[in-house]
């Protein structure tokens, strides 16, 4: 086993051809199956690999290319999203567009459109994404008085006269936004309302429990006595 791996480095053995030949089926066979080893050792870290941890790369990787309104961009290429103050505003439908082909089959088979369930609110890939985002602590999940599940974060935006629904918005670390285009898009955007109405109230005072059926009725003003009135019952009796 010598030349174990490498056949093209046997020697010629001239007096026995069939040796030679031989012994060139015997090392190409030990490479198929060595690689074959190998494939499959890949194959089971793969599996046991957690796909958003790809997502995530994918992500980040990814974020220097998206397509951002900003200054630059063609017009005949749809923006992925806004950057304004600081603050990264992505549409959910184009975001997926552009990650999904990124991502290794196995990951992108998962998480096909096709595969969604029509009656669901929100689709796979974009509740890993939301997971993803979540726990890496750049997903806003708040804004005034508003605030909503991290499950659900999707919001209705306007940029400029336009509205827009389906909306993820992040606080990216400075590591990150580097990445982003350095100037802020064109339009001014304004965040309007959560898109879903199952939102969780930061406060409620003893007003909103109570709510305007039950609340208890003002009391009445107590009469002013009538010094006339009762100087006239007095002479009556």
């Amino acid at each position: 086993m010598k030349y174990r791996g490498r056949p093209e480095q046997v020697p010629e053995i001239a007096r026995d051809p069939e040796v030679y030949r031989l012994a060139r089926s015997l090392l190409e066979t030990e490479v198929s199956s060595g690689s074959q080893v190998v494939e499959e050792i890949r194959q089971k870290v793969y599996e046991q690999r957690d796909p958003e941890t790809e997502i995530l790369e994918v992500f980040e990787r990814e974020l220097a290319i998206l397509p951002f309104q900003s200054p630059g961009l063609p017009k005949n290429i749809p923006a992925a999203g806004w950057k304004r103050n600081g603050r990264t505003y992505l549409l959910e439908n184009r975001l997926i567009e552009n990650l999904l082909p990124k991502l290794s089959a196995e990951v992108r088979a998962t998480f096909a459109p096709g595969g969604r369930d029509k009656s669901a609110r929100i689709s796979p890939m974009t509740a890993a994404l939301l997971r993803v985002f979540s726990g890496r602590g750049w997903l806003v999940i708040e804004h005034e008085k508003d605030k909503v599940l991290p499950s659900e974060a999707l919001w209705v935006i306007t940029a400029g006269k336009l509205e827009f629904s389906r909306v993820i918005i992040l606080d990216l670390p400075a590591e990150l936004l580097e990445k982003l285009p350095a100037k802020d898009s064109y339009y001014e955007v304004l965040v309007k309302r959560p898109l879903f109405q199952s939102v969780i109230q930061s406060s409620v005072s003893k007003e909103d429990l109570m709510g305007g059926m039950l609340r208890p009725k003002p009391a009445s003003p107590a009469k002013t006595p009538d010094p006339l009135a009762e100087e006239k019952a007095s002479s009556d009796a």
